[in-house]
Parts: C-alpha cells; structure tokens; sequence
C-alpha cells in the first residue's frame, strides 16, 4: 500500500529529529558550538558519525522541502534561481576579499572600488544575502556570513568557485547539445564542454597554468570534504599489509593532499605522486615525508618500475572506455609479480538503492566537465581475471567500499603482462 502524503510528512519529521538531536547532543557534550550564518562562529569539523547523522538529516530535509513545494515550485526553484549571477560577479570582481574580515563596507564604497553601478551591485548583492552569502546587518552596509568569510580567508575556497563557473557550468550548459550532436561518443573532444571551450577540459588545464593551479586548489578543497575526505583512503584499505619500505606511485595524485596524508600515518611507504607538468608545478614538498613528485602523463608507458600497488583515485569516472584500458595497458611493462593496481572512484548506484540526495550528486557528476560517459561504464568494470560489479546495495567479492561515500575502493587481482581481462561484452588484452 502506497505511503499517504501526510504519513511522509510525519515520518521525515521524524527522521529529521532524530538526527538533529545527535548532531545537537555532540555539540553539548562537547562543548562545541553550533553550525550558525554569522561570520563571527567557526564552522564545526565533525567525526564521522555525526557527518553520517548530517547527511540523513540534510536527505529528509531536502525530500520534505521539495514534497511541500508541489510541482511549479519545484521547477522554479531550480530552473529560476539565477544563482550563478551573484556568484560569477563575487568571483568576478573578488568581492569576498574587498568586505572586511571584521566590520562592514557601504555598497557605495564597494561600488567605487571594483568601478560597478552602485544599484546594480546592491540589486545583485541582496540577492546574494538572501541566499546566505554575506550579510547586511545594517542599511546599506555589507559584512561577512559564515560562506563569504569562507571564501575570504580560504584561498581554495575561492578556486572551488572559480573552477564550479568557469568549468563546470560551461560544460553542463551544452551537455544535451554535445548528446545530440554526438550520440554514443566514446571521445573527451565531443562534449559539452568541448563546444563550450573549444577543446578538452585536459587540453584547457595543459595551456592555462592559472586554470590547471586552480583545478588543483579544487581537488584539495574536496578533501575537506567528509564525503572525499582522505581518510577513506588512509583507512579504506590495507596499505599496512604492505611491508616495510613498499612503493606506491598514486598516478594522477594532483598536488599531493592523497600521498601526504599516507606518509602521516605509514612513514615507511615509498610514495611517488605523479601528475601532468602543469599540476607538478604547483606542488610543494614536504620536510619529512617520504613523497617524491614526477611529471608522468597516465596514457604513456608507466616509468616507475615494479612498485606494490599503482593507484588511481577519482580518475576513471572522467574517461570512456577505451581511454581507461589505454591506461591500464600503460602500465603492463612496469607490473612485477603480485603487483596491485588499486582504484578508488565514483560508484553509480542502481536508482533508488541509496539516498536521493547522494544519487542526485552521483548523477550530476557524470555532466561536471562534460565526461558524458555510458553510465554502464561506472556499474560494471572488468579488471584482471575477474568480474567487478560496482553496486553499493551488493557485496563485492575481493573488494572493498567506502560504505555511504561518494567513492569506493576496489582492489584487482594480482596482474601482469599475461593477464587478459573482458570488459562488457568485449575480449580485452592487457
């Protein structure tokens, strides 16, 4: 028998209750004060079980919100809420810079000084505040919210922005051009994006050094993230079963947030980050741990000979097929016996096993930089001598999943040059 409206209602009331009473038993047991929108409260970092209880909260919260709003509303919400305009011209003009950390500014005087009509800037400004980006706690003047201070004082702050304007939103605004346009395409030059820029978002970041820095700030912002967080790398698999003094080259490893967080907590590892000439630029080295940079572009020959475990975290979601065998068979010449290639990377999940609001991410992803791949290509992965199935509802033989995260980890079998593997319904050699 179908739930009845006003059943649903109760029950996500409920839900949201129960939560928000842990998240708020946290607080007072700790004496951690709460989540507010004034800029003067820090921003609460919570254990991993109060993430879980903020998700749930957040998922009951956002179903209630959408079944209250009834169908025009919903599609106004989000097809009618322009949000992209008050953050390209806090972007634009790095407005969150120019209001005092501590104090306010006149919209007249912030006017004056990034050369904008006043009434323009204070019509787009309030719209902003409504939206929880700044604050006008006094007529005609601007301060700081908590999510402006953020992008004032954290510079990786502002390359989240920066990339989510300049690289996402021209990929999703023609992904449905490059769907008709391109039916089946198994290339990165043939995607919204592509027809949005020109050329590949990896030919983009390969000749602006400024767009390839702030892809990387990004990345390291993302880590921040419960959801992407390190330490379902540093905990999700067994690096300690390694031995002493094993290497592992993470291959597309940016600047290092990943290798780094490995060396803290296993210093014996030999760890070798590798990325393209334009990310390793803007790496920095760390006193003390053991983590080597080498520019290495991942579709040629791997130049690091016989390491344990050859590892790639959220790479192969952005890559066809064919583009994906092409770096595993990169790495063929360089596997020693007993050699793992570990990867860890978005999951698609079969439509309805996990939470609305974890699917509609998943989803949306497949459109962030106009990878428009087949979406069987992240369900079903053929690897080695074995078949993998990447569903969270089922349990994954010789595998492991960062269970309710946005990635999941999985380990392949032993491989070698010899090792043949079947992907869909295709005999694979690598």
């Amino acid at each position: 028998m179908a739930t009845s409206p006003t059943s649903r209602i109760a029950a996500l009331v409920t839900e949201m209750q129960k939560q928000t009473s842990c998240i708020t038993a946290y607080h007072e047991d700790n004496n951690v004060p709460g989540p507010s929108f004034d800029s003067e409260t820090p921003n609460p970092s919570y254990p991993p079980n109060i993430c879980a209880a903020c998700a749930a909260a957040l998922n009951a919260a956002q179903e209630l919100t959408e079944l209250l709003q009834g169908p025009q509303q919903l599609l106004l919400s989000q097809l009618a809420g322009q949000q992209y305009i008050y953050h390209r011209l806090i972007d634009q003009f790095d407005i969150a810079r120019k209001v005092p950390l501590n104090g306010d500014v006149s919209y007249a005087e912030l006017a004056a000084a990034i050369s904008l009509d006043e009434s323009a800037l204070r019509r787009v400004l309030r719209y902003a505040i409504s939206n929880r980006f700044f604050a006008e706690k006094r007529p005609g003047y601007v301060s700081h919210s908590t999510a402006s201070r953020a992008l004032a004082e954290d510079p990786a702050m502002r390359d989240l922005a920066g990339f989510l304007l300049d690289e996402i939103c021209a990929g999703e605004r023609r992904a449905v051009d490059a769907l008709v346009k391109w039916p089946g395409t198994q290339e990165p030059t043939e995607t919204g994006y592509a027809l949005a820029l020109g050329t590949d978002f990896w030919t983009v970041m390969a000749n602006k050094p400024e767009r390839a820095r702030r892809f990387a700030g990004t990345m390291s912002q993302m880590t921040k993230g419960d959801d992407l967080s390190t330490r379902h790398v540093v905990d999700g698999y067994a690096w300690s079963s390694l031995g002493n003094s094993a290497k592992v080259v993470d291959i597309g490893g940016s600047t290092g947030s990943i290798g780094f967080a490995l060396a803290e907590k296993y210093p014996r590892l030999e760890i070798v980050v590798q990325d393209l000439p334009q990310t390793i630029a803007g790496a920095v080295q760390r006193d003390g741990c053991n983590v080597r940079f080498m520019v290495h572009d991942m579709f040629e020959p791997q130049p690091v000979q016989g390491a344990d475990v050859y590892f790639y975290r959220w790479i192969f979601h952005d890559w066809p097929d064919k583009y994906c065998l092409r770096m595993l068979r990169a790495l063929i010449a360089a596997l020693k016996p007993g050699a793992r290639v570990v990867i860890m990377d978005a999951v698609m999940p079969s439509p309805g096993t996990v939470s609305n609001m974890m699917e509609r991410t998943a989803r949306y992803v497949r459109y962030s930089i106009g990878s428009e791949m087949d979406e069987e290509a992240l369900t079903r992965c053929d690897l080695g001598c074995s078949t993998w199935l990447w569903d969270p509802a089922s349990t994954l033989r010789s595998g492991s999943s960062t269970s309710g995260r946005r990635c999941s980890l999985r380990r392949t079998p032993a491989l070698n040059s010899r090792v043949s593997g079947v992907r869909r319904d295709r005999d694979c050699r690598f």
